[in-house]
């Protein structure tokens, strides 16, 4: 069974690095733009994704030029589902994640990114308050 996950897995990122069509330089764009923001910290995540964290809170992270996977609660996740740009996350069950095609690919998952980053903010810093 363990076999079957790691294949799986790999299979996957095999298809999305390889395959399918990605536009230059998302990782570079997101990547400027999301690091700018007021307490963010960038670093590593599983199999060579780069991550951002707002007071050590996740925003997303995003696999090379070709993924944007984030974190939501249910009823944000269930509402972005409704977009045919956000697919259920393949390991979180709370995840969403943003394929990276096109330059409009890439100005959605800025979009979506920032308001995580906003929900995390307020979040953390409610509970940082009381």
């Amino acid at each position: 069974m363990r076999f079957k996950k790691i294949f799986n897995h790999y299979f996957f990122w095999v298809v999305n690095y390889y395959l399918l069509p990605h536009p230059t330089g998302a990782f570079k764009r997101i990547d400027s733009t999301i690091s700018s923001l007021p307490n963010i910290k960038k670093g590593k995540h599983l199999f060579g994704s780069i991550e951002w964290r707002y007071k050590n809170k996740p925003i997303g992270h995003i696999h090379g030029n070709r993924v944007v996977d984030i974190l939501f609660p249910k009823e944000i996740q269930t509402n972005l589902l409704l977009d045919k740009r956000v697919t259920q996350n393949t390991y979180a069950k709370n995840g969403i994640s943003i394929h990276l095609r096109t330059n409009e690919d890439i100005d959605f998952a800025l979009k979506v990114l920032i308001q995580s980053y906003n929900f995390v903010k307020l979040k953390t810093d409610k509970h940082e308050t009381i």
